[in-house]
């Protein structure tokens, strides 16, 4: 009876705080009929706040439309960098439970308005983005600074409650803090489903997890409702269904599943058949500790979590990046937020990261950018001082040591530099800061900052001022949109632009980094959220273009970005905006155990056409990668009785065959079959190991030049060069930093073109340790100088005999010549001849209201505005000899946000564009358009550079920031011509010309050379064909070569560099089809045989000859010779069947290690293979050195001698007194015989020095022992 009775007491208790909470239902009515209760907080009546509110100042932005007539306002002083302004609102709340909330507010997402935070109550600060906030309204105002979101529902408890917003940081351009409240407004959800969550942080499961889902209501009243639920997977078939009536006033109902495998789901859930569904995402993937184990792989993933995630979430994203089995992440690091003065540096904000990540055994490559004001003139984007940059970059490399890499700033060739901030400023910005990594001794690496574009006339700039010896890593971005229309999404050009850009310049010897590659995708809805086809077309384009990039030569590829991230063209990320994994977290998954290593061995041949198919190596296993864009059949034959079968989603299948066939079907959602041993005869990687660090610095390499002019010539440098007077005098500011821990002194030098001349062209120079000086050079120009022409500017220092890296610049004449066109377009003023090219959602009217006149009228929808209406060239009209690109515009007034562009699009498919544009000024206005302003877009050049006599296509257009109506008037549209003053060198008359047949057998190559007022600089010339290089002859500026061409399609290209570092490149494509006349072979040419002489001074010291004898029978005519299974070299034969034949090829520099050779002699019988030969070299880096002393009398003069008595020789030599380099010496390398080397040391202070020696070739570094001096008097 007791127990009974307790029991209706409870009841009536529980019952009686169920109508406290709930009063409607009291009163016979359930709460889903009610009228819901709305909260409105006025921004000015805050509880308290923390900086400055900026009073008699409003008016200029208040509306009619705002609320109450006023609103709340934070803004802190000029110059002066804030951190940390908040805002704290006091709400009593009679009912609790779950609020919708809205704001009228800061925008978001605008670097003129620093980002701002949010908290509710006892809670965590969480970032106020797209994540959360929806845009759904505005006020109208100049400013237009009044947003209207709406955010994610809260919880409220019963009586007060705070709200709090939080400003972290001024904005990147100043530091200064801007925040506007208009109100909030909270509005009380009635009775249903809140949302669904897990006991998985992010909803992300391993396999052997207990896995719960909770579908929360909006407060407890839940008895007597019913709810409906099914979980669907990936496919979208229905794994779980289930139907249950809540019989207990509970907050929310969990559900324990059964064993699901591997895959991506979508649980659903319903209120009473409502019509209301609610949905979420989980994911499961398999058990960490069945992950096969990889020492090294080529998978990474942007993460940013110091920009996207909140620090409180920051264990949670780590965890769910080891789950996917990544070990590389790329973070965000601003500066601006971790130094508020010289000298100081607070990292706080940033280690929870980094620990989060160590935790996991995750990696960091730390993108660091963003510098504070004190660093930087306002309109300016990098540091005025390299000294502020070198102790940031120390800094942070010894504050993370050996967990993190180096990325010193982001997409320098666009908005993160300023306009006034050419490349050679980027240049000197690298150079320091890499030198600062290095000296932190913390052995990280620095990668180059993340190119945004294809490479052009920024990414050239960077190589003339010499800064590949100061990354140890290439880095480029690549992203595109999804447009709806494929399944499987195609890389971005970028790739290839990059790729043939790597090649180009050499660099193909480092490690190559592409730190950003994803896709963009709108919402269809206002859950901003991806559903269906799209979260299977961001999965399959995370894995098809991770492959292809590996495939293209890329070391580490990051997905582009792992939280949720939103930007105007749509939104990135592999989560959701509440964190939860879309299906690309489990592509990822699936991919990196997969392949393992992923070590790329080629594409696999024969498969059905669509189908592309992919084979790498992982261990002692091959593993293909299949996809096609239609379900296609195909067999693949292996040779092995068992494979395993891995789909998109982590699912495998063991598969058995007694053939070693295997029929399968290939699909949108990639595959990977993996089998044991190899493939098809695939079996070596692709490409080499890349070197993993750049060679140590010289004396001189530490010594940092850069160049500093006028403001007023620097406007728009980084496109145009520093516009100069030609008539007047102009001062060059030349800074000489010295990051040596000894003082340097030497020469500086300057070399101008084009009829520029300098007063005093060298100048001498010492700098104290660490620090620099400054040289004045004066610059003159004549009237004769060419108006529209971008000059090289060149300083370059000589220190201890040895030259330090150049800085080049480009300078131009500020005149503003206008010109008549040479060739006015045919029927420009037609409106049929330009075809309609307008961002969606937009309209375009083309009229002619008089002849010679065109006008476009243009209504833009409510996304991006652009228009670029495009003009085809007839095939007969050509742009050779011309200069650039002119046309008269007119607007009726200056319209502001609107900017005239041009876009050229090459024979190749390669397009142009001009990247900073034309401000309209209202009128007419002449806008002239020098093909050297025209930066490198879409379709990758073979050459970098624009070529007038292929321009195909041509447009005239605008993009518009906020007009939805423009109109505007083009006449005179053409080209124009100038002198060709013959500046550049450059490469011509390339014979076999692009897409000429020709007959198999001997080929003549030919081409010329023509020297500029640049010239090209000697033995820089190198002619390939099909990749290897072919000798050639050079008569005056004549080059000309031959080799054999056996039947099919060859590829030929000659590239030189001149002395700046400008490439210069020309290409062919030829097919060769069989000679009519007989040969002396009557079949494939008899088997060849290798041998070499390795180690035959005693040393195997990477210097040998590899030689190739066919002893009788049939003659080949051409002779390929394979290294690591990459064609190295080819020779052309006679054929004098059936003698012997003979070639060899002498190989160099090679570092220690096992090296394959294999040849393949050719006719036009066919080919015939050599046995593999196998070369080992173990003596490749120099010999032990060894130091002594003359310090008899201990005082603090004295010589160090190193002698390295037998062995491999060193080409350089380098002392460290105390740690610190104080001496490099080169040395002549002779092997074996010994070397020497002594260093003069004077004024050294009484203690005890320790001296340690590097002696160092191509090869590598080997150091001596510790010596030690005491200096006694």
């Amino acid at each position: 009876m007791k127990k009974h009775l307790s029991f209706i007491l409870a009841f009536i208790l529980a019952f009686t705080l169920i109508l406290q909470v709930n009063p409607s239902l009291a009163a016979g009515e359930t709460e889903t009929s009610s009228e819901p209760t709305v909260i409105r907080i006025e921004g000015e009546n805050y509880t308290s706040k923390v900086g400055n509110e900026i009073g008699g100042t409003k008016d200029g932005y208040k509306n009619s439309s705002l609320s109450n007539g006023d609103f709340f306002y934070l803004k802190s002083l000029s110059g002066v960098p804030a951190s940390n302004y908040s805002v704290d609102y006091e709400v009593n709340i009679a009912v609790p439970g779950i609020y919708g909330l809205e704001m009228m507010g800061s925008p978001i997402g605008l670097a003129s308005i620093p980002p701002y935070e949010m908290k509710i109550n006892d809670g965590n600060y969480f970032p106020v983005n797209s994540t959360v906030a929806t845009k759904i309204g505005q006020i109208d105002t100049p400013a237009n600074i009044f947003h209207k979101f709406k955010l994610n529902p809260v919880t409220l408890k019963a009586g007060s409650n705070t709200i709090s917003f939080r400003i972290p940081n001024g904005r990147p351009s100043d530091g200064r803090i801007y925040f506007f409240l208009d109100y909030v407004e909270l509005k009380k959800l009635p009775w249903g489903l809140n949302k669904i969550v897990t006991n998985a942080p992010n909803n992300l499961f391993e396999e052997q997890d207990v896995k719960e889902l909770s579908i929360a209501f909006t407060d407890s009243a839940s008895h007597g409702h019913v709810i409906d639920y099914k979980v669907e997977d990936y496919d979208g078939n229905v794994v779980l269904q289930n139907s249950v009536t809540m019989n207990v006033y509970a907050p929310s109902y969990t559900v324990t599943l059964p064993q699901l495998p591997r895959g991506h789901y979508t649980i659903t859930a319903e209120a009473d058949q409502n019509g209301k569904p609610i949905s979420e995402y989980f994911s499961i993937v398999m058990n960490t500790s069945d992950r096969r184990a990889t020492a090294n792989n080529p998978f990474a993933l942007d993460v940013a979590g110091g920009s996207l995630i909140p620090v409180a979430q920051a264990a949670e994203y780590a965890r769910a990046v080891r789950l996917t089995g990544v070990d590389y992440v790329r973070e965000r690091m601003h500066w601006n937020s971790i130094s508020s003065a010289s000298g100081t540096y607070d990292f706080s904000k940033y280690d929870p990261y980094n620990n989060a990540y160590a935790a996991n055994g995750i990696r960091v490559l730390e993108l660091n950018h963003i510098a504070p004001t004190w660093t930087k003139s306002d309109d300016k984007k990098l540091p005025r001082n390299l000294l502020d940059a070198y102790q940031l970059a120390k800094a942070s490399a010894s504050h993370y040591g050996s967990q993190s890499d180096w990325e010193f700033w982001n997409e320098p060739d666009i908005a993160y530099t300023a306009d006034s901030e050419p490349a050679d400023q980027y240049a000197a910005f690298v150079k320091a800061t890499t030198i600062a990594a290095r000296d932190s001794g913390s052995g990280t690496r620095v990668a180059l900052g993340g190119i945004a574009y294809p490479p052009g006339g920024y990414t050239e700039l960077l190589m003339e001022n010499d800064i590949a010896p100061f990354i140890d890593v290439y880095n480029y971005h690549g992203h595109r949109s999804d447009s709806g229309s494929q399944k499987i999404l195609d890389m971005p050009p970028s790739f290839a632009a990059h790729t043939e850009f790597i090649q180009g310049y050499d660099l193909d010897t480092k490690p190559i980094y592409v730190t950003e590659a994803g896709v963009a995708q709108m919402f269809t809805d206002s859950t901003q959220t991806l559903y269906g086809e799209q979260l299977r077309t961001q999965a399959r384009y995370l894995a098809t273009s991770t492959i292809q990039s590996i495939a293209s030569g890329v070391d580490k590829h990051f997905w582009f970005v792992f939280p949720n991230y939103q930007e105007t063209i749509g939104n990135y990320g592999s989560f959701t905006s509440r964190g939860t994994p879309y299906a690309a977290v489990n592509a990822e998954a699936a991919m990196t155990h997969a392949l393992g290593e992923a070590v790329y061995l080629g594409k696999l041949p024969g498969l059905p056409d669509g189908v592309a198919g992919y084979v790498f190596k992982d261990g002692a296993d091959s593993v293909v990668a299949y996809w096609s864009e239609l379900e296609t059949p195909l067999t693949l034959s292996t040779g092995t009785n068992t494979a395993l079968l891995t789909d998109i989603m982590g699912k495998e299948q063991q598969l058995t065959s007694s053939s070693g066939s295997y029929a399968l079907t290939s699909v949108p959602d990639i595959h990977y079959l993996r089998i044991t041993g190899s493939l098809q005869g695939l079996s070596t990687s692709v490409y080499a190991a890349p070197v993993p660090k750049a060679d140590e610095l010289s004396n001189a390499d530490r010594i940092v030049i850069t160049q500093k002019y006028p403001e007023a010539t620097a406007a728009k440098a980084k496109a145009k060069g520093y516009l100069l007077d030609k008539t007047a005098a102009t001062n060059i500011e030349v800074e000489v930093y010295n990051f040596n821990g000894v003082p340097m002194s030497g020469t500086v030098s300057g070399t101008v073109y084009g009829g520029w001349t300098l007063a005093t062209p060298s100048q001498n120079v010492t700098v104290a340790p660490y620090s620099k000086e400054t040289l004045t050079f004066t610059l003159t120009g004549s009237q004769d100088i060419a108006a529209d022409v971008k000059f090289p500017v060149v300083f370059q220092g000589s220190f201890g005999g040895e030259a330090t890296s150049k800085s080049v610049t480009l300078i131009a004449s500020n005149e503003n010549k206008s010109v008549t066109p040479s060739l006015l377009l045919p029927d420009y003023d037609n409106p049929a001849k330009w075809g309609e090219n307008i961002s969606p959602g937009s309209t375009a009217t083309v009229t002619q209201p008089s002849p010679g006149v065109i006008q476009f009228d243009y209504h833009f929808g409510s996304g991006d505005k652009w228009t670029y209406p495009n003009y085809d060239l007839p095939s007969e009209l050509s742009f050779a000899g011309t200069e650039g690109v002119t046309f008269n515009v007119y607007f009726p007034a200056p319209i502001d946000g609107v900017v005239v562009r041009s876009f050229i699009y090459e024979s190749n498919g390669s397009g142009y564009f001009t990247g900073t544009g034309i401000t309209p000024v209202g009128g007419w206005q002449q806008v002239k358009l020098p093909w050297s302003d025209f930066a490198a877009f879409g379709t990758p050049d073979d050459n970098f550079h624009l070529d007038p006599d292929q321009v195909r296509r041509f447009s005239i257009g605008i993009n518009s920031r906020t007009a939805t109506d423009v109109s505007f008037k083009v006449e005179n549209v053409g080209v124009y011509t100038q002198p060709d003053i013959g500046l550049y060198s450059k490469i011509i008359n390339l014979v076999p010309a692009n897409n000429q047949e020709l007959t198999a057998g001997n080929v003549a190559i030919s081409a010329e050379l023509v020297q500029g007022e640049i010239p090209i600089a000697a033995g820089t010339a190198e002619l390939l064909v099909d990749g290897a290089a072919v000798p050639y002859l050079m008569n005056g500026q004549t080059l000309t070569a031959s080799t054999v061409l056996l039947p099919g399609v060859h590829s030929l290209s000659l590239k030189a560099f001149d002395v700046l570092g400008r490439l210069m490149s020309v290409k062919s494509t030829v097919t060769v089809v069989p000679s009519a006349e007989k040969p002396l072979s009557s079949g494939a040419p008899g088997k060849p045989v290798l041998s070499s002489d390795n180690g035959y001074s005693g040393l195997k010291d990477g210097n040998f000859a590899v030689t190739m004898n066919m002893w009788w029978g049939n003659n080949g005519t051409l002779f390929k010779l394979y290294e690591n299974g990459v064609l190295m070299n080819q020779q052309t034969l006679s054929d004098a069947s059936p003698t012997a034949q003979l070639a060899k090829v002498k190989i160099s520099d090679k570092l220690n290690g096992t090296y394959t050779y294999m040849s393949e002699l050719a006719n036009t019988f066919g080919t015939t293979t050599s046995q593999p030969l196998v070369v080992n070299v173990t003596d490749a880096v120099p010999g032990n050195p060894v130091l002594s002393q003359d310090n008899w009398d201990g005082d603090g003069d004295y010589r160090i001698t190193m002698n390295m008595w037998w062995g491999t020789n060193a080409t350089g030599y380098r002392l460290y007194e105390n740690g610190v380099l104080i001496d490099t010496q080169s040395l002549q390398a002779n092997s074996p015989n010994a070397q020497k080397a002594v260093t003069a040391l004077t004024g050294r202070t009484i203690g005890v020095h320790q001296y340690r020696a590097e002696l160092f070739n191509a090869a590598g570094v080997i150091s001596s022992d510790m010596l030690t001096v005491t200096v006694k008097k």
